[in-house]
C-alpha cells in the first residue's frame, strides 16, 4: 500500500514535468543505466519504440544526443521528480515519529527479502526498486 501511495505521486510528478506514460520507462531507463531490454520484455518496448521515445526526449533537452543518457537538464528534471514524490510520499508517515518509522521498516524488511528471494519481481525492475538494498 506505501508503495502504490508513493506510485501516485510519482505519476503526478512525472505528469507535471511533462515525462507522459511509456516515456517515463525510458527517461528511468536512461537515468539508471537499466537496459532497453528489461523493457522490451516487462513493458513490451521494443526497438522503434524505443527510439521514438528516445527523440522526443532528445527534442526536449532531456536527453544527449547520442541516446545514452540525461543531459544535465534531465538529470535535474529527474532529481526533481525524485524530489517532489518524496515530499507527496511523506504525508503517509507523518503521523508516524522516527523511531515509528525505524520499527516499520523492520517489519517490513523480511518481506521485502521474501519477495525478493523468490524471484517474483526480478533484480533488474522497471519499478525502480533498488532490490540489492532488499537484501541486506
Amino acid at each position: 500500500m506505501l508503495r502504490e501511495h508513493r506510485g501516485d505521486g510519482h505519476v503526478a510528478s512525472l505528469l507535471t514535468a511533462g515525462i507522459g506514460g511509456r516515456e517515463s520507462h525510458v527517461f528511468h531507463a536512461l537515468a539508471t543505466g537499466l537496459s532497453p531490454s528489461v523493457y522490451a520484455t516487462s513493458r513490451n518496448i521494443h526497438e522503434t519504440e524505443w527510439s521514438a521515445l528516445v527523440s522526443g526526449l532528445r527534442s526536449r533537452g532531456l536527453v544527449t544526443a547520442d541516446g545514452s543518457s540525461l543531459t544535465d537538464v534531465g538529470r535535474e528534471t529527474k532529481a526533481g521528480i525524485e524530489s517532489t514524490t518524496d515530499a507527496l510520499a511523506a504525508t503517509a508517515y507523518a503521523t508516524l515519529e522516527e523511531a515509528e518509522i525505524e520499527e516499520l521498516i523492520g517489519l517490513l524488511r523480511p518481506l521485502t527479502k521474501a519477495v525478493v528471494a523468490s524471484g517474483e519481481i526480478p533484480q533488474q525492475s522497471p519499478m525502480g526498486l533498488d532490490l540489492d538494498d532488499a537484501t541486506t
